[in-house]
């Protein structure tokens, strides 16, 4: 059993590391950011330079980048729906740029406990007889299939 345990517990290590690195380098600011879009949005002062703005957004594919082509999209559009545009495609976005993040916090809240069930199972029934393991889990067994009562409004 313990040995089980350590395989989860290296392995949701190892996930988590893997996560955390890859998404370490996919949010640089740089790749979130690109110094040329920025750049380049500072430049842009009028419509004419729009189509200039567009060629690089779309050439470094981006979020940044993504967000200023829905933009530029929808500029001759009515201004509040150009905004629901825009806070659209930022909803996107931000979901692309949280992927992993959920798997990460699953392994956070599972890690511990797996470390904490080693240490637990370890001390607390090391001295248990097979008749005193065999009385708990039935027992165990017994309450998870009890059906349960009805909650009651007081």
């Amino acid at each position: 059993m313990e040995l089980i345990v350590y395989i989860l517990l290296i392995l949701t290590s190892t996930v988590g590391l893997a996560f955390i690195i890859e998404r370490g380098l996919a949010l640089r600011w740089s790749k979130v950011l690109p110094p040329s879009i920025e750049a380049a949005v500072e430049s842009c002062q009028t419509a004419e330079d729009v189509p200039m703005l567009r060629r690089v957004c779309q050439q470094h594919n981006s979020p940044l980048g993504r967000l200023l082509l829905v933009a530029a999209d929808h500029l001759d559009w009515p201004k509040s729906e150009s905004i629901d545009a825009v806070q659209t495609r930022a909803r996107h976005e931000i979901t692309r740029l949280e992927r992993g993040l959920v798997v990460l916090e699953i392994i956070i809240g599972i890690a511990p406990l797996l470390g904490l069930s080693i240490d637990q199972v370890a001390s607390r029934y090391a001295d248990l007889s097979a008749t005193e393991v065999d009385t708990l889990m039935t027992r165990i067994r017994d309450a998870r299939t009890m059906p349960r009562r009805p909650a009651t409004d007081h």
